[in-house]
């Protein structure tokens, strides 16, 4: 597989974890399941869908962008490490994808400065 191609897919790959790990957050969280939560986690989730798109085709701009969109949620995973022991695991969890998905996301846009066409996937 070229390395432009693998860097894309998985930077894809750790997106779609992130928007999983981000969507399954009620279900860790037994005694907040109150509508603003889920009202939170659904606008977090909408959020991180809205440069799949981009990211599907290839574009050097949302990869940029979407590097800088996770930043809040690595912060959110750090501050339950440290804030809230019962979630610990699965803040932890979203705190390193995010720390991968950003460096998958930086990896492709260092492989793809490069290439003649950058909007081709590989």
């Amino acid at each position: 597989m070229k390395p432009l191609r693998l860097a894309r897919a998985s930077a894809i790959a750790l997106w779609l974890l992130m928007v999983a790990l981000t969507a399954s957050w009620p279900a860790w969280t037994a005694g907040a399941r109150t509508p603003f939560v889920i009202g939170a986690v659904a606008v977090a989730v909408i959020v991180l869908l809205l440069p799949l798109r981009g990211l599907w085709k290839g574009r050097r701009r949302t990869y940029g962008l979407a590097s800088l969109v996770i930043v809040p949620y690595v912060g959110f995973g750090a501050m339950e490490v440290v804030a809230n022991p019962a979630v610990r695991l699965p803040a932890a969890a979203l705190m390193f994808v995010g720390l991968a998905s950003m460096a998958s996301l930086v990896v492709y846009l260092r492989i793809s400065r490069g290439a003649e066409d950058a909007g081709s996937p590989g």
